[in-house]
């Protein structure tokens, strides 16, 4: 993929500032612009920045609170009878997608941080990542190394150390004695 211009990215933002009469917003950019916001976010490090660097006063909006934000995600939650997928998010609630990843990381996290499961999609609740550690610890009769999760687990390593942050804690968590991993001299 090739990297978009700096020049491009500002000319843009000058050329959407002037068809709207203001400095456009986020959604505005996301809605009527050629690059999206993330682009900007991505390459300028914040939307006030992107937006100073073409002389623009940054945006004096609110920071949303945590609070506000679950808020929200419950509210639709409620609605929907199940947790909702981020395309959801940005078609139905009140903050996009994005804010919730800023803050909390990945979208299984979000969901983690409000208390909800996705019904679908990839999301693996703890119970079954603890269940297939205590599988592979049956089948070697001692605690599965790293490499053994990858070439025997059902669920990807990358999984477990975001879920536990780190092996040791997946295995302690699935309450199976840590390694040895003292070296004789």
């Amino acid at each position: 993929m090739k990297k978009i211009p700096r020049e491009d990215l500002l000319g843009e933002l000058q050329r959407l500032a002037a068809v709207l009469g203001h400095p456009p917003t986020t959604t505005e950019m996301d809605e009527h612009g050629q690059y999206s916001a993330v682009t900007y976010h991505s390459r300028f490090g914040s939307w006030n920045e992107a937006l100073s660097a073409v002389g623009f006063e940054p945006s004096r909006k609110r920071r949303v609170t945590d609070d506000e934000l679950r808020d929200d995600l419950n509210r639709l939650a409620e609605k929907l009878g199940r947790a909702p997928t981020s395309a959801e998010v940005d078609e139905e609630g009140t903050y996009h997608s994005q804010t919730y990843r800023d803050r909390f990381g990945s979208w299984d996290e979000v969901l983690d941080e409000v208390g909800m499961e996705t019904t679908g999609s990839g999301y693996i609740p703890d119970e079954a990542l603890i269940d297939e550690i205590n599988r592979l610890y049956e089948t070697y009769d001692r605690a599965p190394t790293t490499t053994e999760m990858r070439q025997d687990g059902q669920y990807s390593l990358p999984t477990y150390l975001k879920r536990f942050d780190s092996w040791d804690g997946a295995l302690n968590e699935a309450e199976i004695p840590l390694p040895d991993r003292s070296v004789d001299d």
